[in-house]
Formats: C-alpha cells, structure tokens, sequence
C-alpha cells in the first residue's frame, strides 16, 4: 500500500529566530516547517485526559513540527502561538466558530473569526528586536543574553532584568490557573483577589531582578511594591521585547432593542480550536 505523504509548509516566527541561544533547533530561524494535521493528531484532541491537563495543543504541535531534534516548548511563547495558529488554519481553514457574551446586556452571540485575517493583523505590529532595543533606547533597554534583557523604568527608575517567556513557562501559568480556580470554586479566596494576582504572577515568573535584587522574597516585595506607572511601562516592553500579539476580533452586539456595543476583542481559545463544526 502506497504511504500518504503530508505537505510541508513554514511558519512564520515572530522573534526571527532572535531570541533563542546557538544550541536551541530554532536559533536564526525566521520560519520553521510544519505538515498539516492528520487522524493523528485529531486523535490527540479527542483525549479528554490531555485536554484536561493543558497538554493536547502542545502534543499536537510537536507531532506537526518537522524542525529535527526540537522540543515544541523550547519555542518562546509568541512563536508557539503563531505555529499554532498556523496548524489550525492548514488543517481546517481560517473560519473559526465562537461564542461571546455582550458586556454590555448580556446577549450570548454567535461569530465567525477569520483567524487568517486575524493573524496578519497582529503580526503587523510586532518588531525586529533590533529595532526595539532602538525604540527603548531612551530607558536604557539592553540586552544581557539571548533571552534576557534590563532596562529602566520611566517612573521611579529601577533596574529591571527579565526574561522572555518560553512555551515550558505556559505549563506553569496553566497549573497556576488550575489551583486558582480550585480555590475560587471552593471559596477560599475571594475572586477578586485570585483575578487581581495574574500580572503578579507574570512579573514574579519573569523579572529576574530588580535594582539588583535577586532573593524571592525580598524581589517578590518589590514587585508588589511597583507603582502602576512602572507596571505599565514594565508589561510594555516585554509585551515588545518578547514580540506579542493578540489574536482580537470585532464585537458588534445584535441585540434587537440596539445594544449598539461595539469593541475589539480577544479571540478565545478552547477545545474547538482544532475540533470545529462543519455542519
């Protein structure tokens, strides 16, 4: 019996290669290749186990990744979310079926996302690191190593040293989230309080040092320290220096009594994301 062979195709990186270190697989590349995904994988969004501890999309990446000897999470998290889109939209186009709620009166409402276009308009924004370090030059934004970077706060002035994310950090921040909704579900801390700790969070995961401290405890006062104009400046440059984006749609009530909200959007991902309806 003849074997079906799969097509390659590349996906582009948002980082260019530029934030990993010589040994890592993806160093300097600006696109890495992929085949579409097969039963396999569908295989994979089907386990319920999987699903449940937050590892199916990762275990469907590195089954599709034809970058030889990488490890999917080895990616920094910007790249990982653009090869993911990229899978989802070669495997089963760029329509993607969601369900919001208007914040405004309520209505629950069905859309359709085009996650091609959605894509492009992201990526738009998002800089060689050069030209960063270039655009920060005025608070002094370095580079220590090849995923680790300082630069001044425009408020108060600290000295920040951080690092960039990297798809293993998604794992952490995933079992974080699951002991916060424990908690929340059980009572234990108020849900204003569980929602207020998710930028402490970032910043206790990734700020490595500030005005030269390095101790947990003592770092970890410091952050909870921060005025929020330093917590602004901080969430914009590594929001730059990591090459984020946001996947955002619009929002346009339908609501007959004329609502009349209209908003930008971030697309939700769930389950569906590479399990959609093709009634």
């Amino acid at each position: 019996m003849d074997q079906i062979l799969n097509t390659t195709d590349y996906c582009d990186l948002p980082s260019r290669g530029e934030l990993y270190a010589e040994t890592n697989p993806f160093y300097k590349k600006d696109r890495i290749p992929f085949h579409d995904m097969t039963a396999r994988e569908e295989d994979i969004m089907a386990n319920k186990t999987l699903l449940k501890n937050g590892v199916a999309f990762d275990r469907v990446l590195q089954s599709v990744s034809e970058t030889p000897n990488a490890d999917i999470n080895d990616l920094t998290i910007s790249d990982k979310q653009a090869l993911l889109m990229r899978v989802r939209i070669n495997s089963y186009g760029p329509e993607y079926k969601i369900s919001l709620k208007c914040p405004e009166c309520g209505l629950r409402q069905n859309l359709v996302v085009n996650l091609q276009e959605s894509l492009d308009n992201a990526l738009k924004f998002v800089k060689p690191i050069d030209e960063t370090l270039v655009f920060y030059k005025d608070c002094e934004l370095a580079r220590i190593s090849h995923d680790v970077f300082s630069f001044v706060t425009r408020h108060n002035k600290h000295k920040i040293v951080f690092r960039v994310g990297h798809g293993a950090d998604e794992h952490t921040m995933f079992r974080m989230e699951e002991k916060k909704n424990r908690e929340r579900s059980k009572g234990v801390v108020p849900k204003e309080d569980i929602d207020r700790g998710a930028v402490l969070d970032t910043f206790k995961m990734f700020i490595i040092s500030i005005n030269g401290i390095e101790e947990k405890g003592k770092l970890a006062q410091m952050i909870e320290g921060l005025h929020t104009r330093d917590t602004y400046h901080i969430r914009e440059v590594f929001r730059e220096v990591s090459c984020q984006f946001k996947m955002m749609t619009t929002f346009t009530c339908l609501n007959e009594e004329n609502c009349g909200y209209e908003h930008e959007v971030e697309v939700p991902l769930n389950a569906n994301f590479f399990r959609p309806d093709f009634e």
